[in-house]
């Protein structure tokens, strides 16, 4: 398909010398090139196929193609080879596309007298090269500048160059096509560096004001972070025990009986606080008793005949049979359990256990005094490093969440327990100051207090600890 001169616009400017009838329509030429464009998957082979298909059309003697990277045009792709003067060509082509694209407008070289005069001094630089024609035209997506199209025409061609407006047009439909493949092209780091070069030029524009603030926002959190130091802290589980505790155990075998205390309840030194069932050893002692009486009198019968050996016999049984007496008695004294101390019962509760049978040594109840106390927290194996003795804390339990009572460390253990799941350390600390009416067995939740840094610090720890825990359990 091939058209006339007047058929073009720009046709009827009086510098612009009449076109053969061989030169296409500027259209098809658009159509053909943006086809060719869509061609392929990558941008390299896209970009040739475009721009020797727009030369090729318009009779071009070479095509460039351009665009913005890291504040300056680079051109991409040109429609030829162009030898050994690369370098020095692709200069002047990038400060002609930049002439361009700072005065957004289509420049052209020699000029055609048409409209507001321009500053083409790199495009005449680049015209002195073919000594024809030279036109760039600007490529805007979405509002921004974002590169070029520099058509480039020897002084021996019989072709006249067609006018800005048409190839404005081809621009226009084929650059957002290009720049889209150059852009998902291009590497990671690339597409990082521009992005952030977009947003830099962003915040120094009237509509980036709140992002300015913003940042500057940002930036003095992230200061107040790195130079403000605070408190840190470690919190663990906490119980409350008795800093001295005495089992009440079972004497003897025998069946539970009477239990007159429960967890939770004061006792006295010396108080009966289980009484075990004392029925067979009372039989016990009753047999023994009438069996001691039975031999001392065959005892005094036996020395009453002279009968030396029926004597000695009887006194023997009759000292086992005391024996066996005094064994029952005592044991029967020992029926009932007491206190060995002043305090509370923290555990054991045996009162639904009447009549059960009970060994020799089985713990019945646990009790510890009432005004002595140690706090025992459970500190999680990625925190007991930053735990040393001395440290100050405070104390929440569940049965006062309104006061937070103060506490000192005083002991590490270095042994770890699995609790819930969890390796646990074992942390002994101390009441500090007058304490209320308290009772062991209580639990709450202990804050201990490991020194004042940044926050951003800590957190970064906190971070790298548990990157290196995942690290190392998924086999690093």
């Amino acid at each position: 398909m091939t058209a006339k001169l007047s058929s073009l616009p720009g046709a009827n400017d009086p510098t612009q010398s009449a076109r053969t009838e061989s030169v296409p329509e500027f259209a098809s030429v658009a159509l053909r090139s943006l086809a060719a464009a869509l061609g392929y998957r990558q941008f390299d082979q896209s970009a040739r196929a475009f721009l020797a298909e727009v030369a090729g059309g318009l009779g071009c003697a070479r095509v460039s193609l351009g665009f913005f990277e890291d504040g300056a045009i680079r051109v991409k792709a040109a429609s030829q080879d162009v030898g050994d003067f690369r370098v020095e060509l692709y200069r002047d082509i990038g400060d002609a596309m930049e002439e361009a694209i700072d005065q957004r407008r289509a420049l052209q070289v020699p000029e055609t007298g048409v409209g507001a005069p321009a500053i083409v001094l790199a495009t005449q630089r680049l015209r002195s090269r073919l000594g024809g024609v030279v036109q760039i035209v600007p490529i805007r997506v979405k509002g921004e500048w974002i590169g070029a199209i520099c058509c480039e025409w020897d002084g021996k061609t019989t072709i006249t160059p067609i006018a800005q407006e048409p190839l404005t047009h081809i621009i226009d439909l084929a650059g957002p096509v290009l720049y889209l493949l150059y852009r998902d092209a291009r590497p990671g780091s690339v597409q990082l560096r521009e992005t952030l070069w977009r947003g830099l030029k962003r915040l120094g524009q009237e509509e980036g004001r709140w992002w300015r603030r913003g940042l500057l926002a940002l930036l003095m959190l992230v200061m107040a972070g790195l130079m403000v130091p605070v408190q840190q802290s470690v919190s663990a589980r906490a119980a409350l025990e008795g800093a001295v505790e005495r089992a009440v155990v079972a004497p003897i075998d025998g069946f539970i009986g009477l239990v007159k205390v429960r967890p939770g309840d004061p006792v006295k030194y010396g108080q009966v606080v289980i009484e075990l069932a004392a029925q067979d050893l009372e039989l016990e002692a009753r047999r023994w008793e009438a069996e001691l009486s039975q031999h001392e009198s065959a005892y005094m019968a036996a020395l009453a005949r002279s009968e030396r050996g029926d004597m000695m016999v009887s006194l023997s049984k009759a000292e086992e049979a005391r024996t066996r007496l005094d064994l029952a008695r005592r044991s029967l004294e020992r029926m009932q359990i007491k206190a060995g101390i002043d305090g509370v019962v923290i555990d054991g509760d045996v009162t639904r256990l009447q009549g059960a049978p009970v060994a020799r040594g089985d713990v019945l109840l646990t009790l510890a005094p009432a005004n002595g106390y140690r706090v025992v927290l459970s500190v999680d194996e990625s925190r007991i490093g930053r735990i040393r003795s001395g440290q100050m804390g405070e104390l929440l339990l569940g049965a006062m969440p309104d006061r937070a009572l103060p506490i000192q460390i005083t002991r590490v253990t270095p042994m770890a327990q699995v609790i819930d799941g969890s390796n646990v350390y074992r942390v002994e600390a101390t009441l500090e100051g007058a304490a209320p009416v308290l009772r062991p067995g209580l639990n709450g939740v202990a804050e201990i207090e490991t020194g004042r840094e940044p926050t951003l610090k800590a957190a970064w720890r906190w971070l790298s600890d548990q990157a290196r825990m995942l690290w190392w359990r998924w086999g690093g």
